[in-house]
């Protein structure tokens, strides 16, 4: 099984702290939430800038899931800024195993992922301001497409070069198994989570 490394326990930590303002109309758009995955191995200060990158996006229906290896330690700030990502003020974070790979763990957060949309990211990904906002318009006028890729972009690569809609699996190569970095929508799970 994909999650023999991982561990047993599915449940996330889940700490509600009280918003700094207010989001419940979480876009202009009045749009699908989207789960965010974000894959931390470590206490790294890459993981800010993806927080910063998700906080200045346009298009606020998001909910964030942080997993992080055993003996993640976040600071005050971080907690600050997922809290501010989520409606309601939740932080959520879903500890994976000590030996998983991204692929892995990213699975693992495909697996208590609620939204209609989910975006896998790795800690130091940063993405446009109207990243969120341009793919949601995209699956809204495209309903065929289930993956768009979009301009993440790590510190240790280039940024991706096939960034057309719907593009199936095999067209792209990817440091990870998953469509990576794309967003895709809720019903391509199942694919994903096949593919081990």
């Amino acid at each position: 099984s994909c999650f023999d490394h991982i561990g047993e326990d599915l449940t996330m930590t889940s700490l509600t702290v009280v918003p700094c303002y207010d989001r419940s109309t979480p876009s202009r758009l009045g749009g699908p939430t989207i789960t965010v995955l974000v894959y931390c191995p470590d206490s790294s200060i890459a993981l800010q800038v993806t927080l910063d990158s998700l906080l200045d996006q346009t298009y606020h229906g998001m909910e964030v899931v942080l997993l992080h290896k055993p003996g993640f330690m976040a600071s005050a700030a971080t907690y600050e800024q997922l809290s501010e990502l989520d409606p309601h003020g939740v932080v959520r974070m879903l500890p994976v195993g000590e030996q998983a790979d991204i692929d892995e763990a990213l699975l693992l957060g495909l697996s208590v992922a609620t939204g209609e949309l989910i975006l896998p990211l790795i800690s130091g990904d940063e993405i446009e301001c109207t990243t969120l906002e341009s793919c949601v318009r995209r699956f809204t006028d495209h309903s065929s497409v289930d993956i768009i890729y979009t301009t993440a972009q790590t510190r240790e690569s280039d940024p991706p070069e096939n960034q057309a809609d719907g593009c199936p699996f095999d067209l792209r190569e990817s440091p990870i198994e998953m469509p990576y970095p794309a967003m895709m929508r809720r019903t391509a799970r199942a694919q994903m989570m096949g593919m081990r």
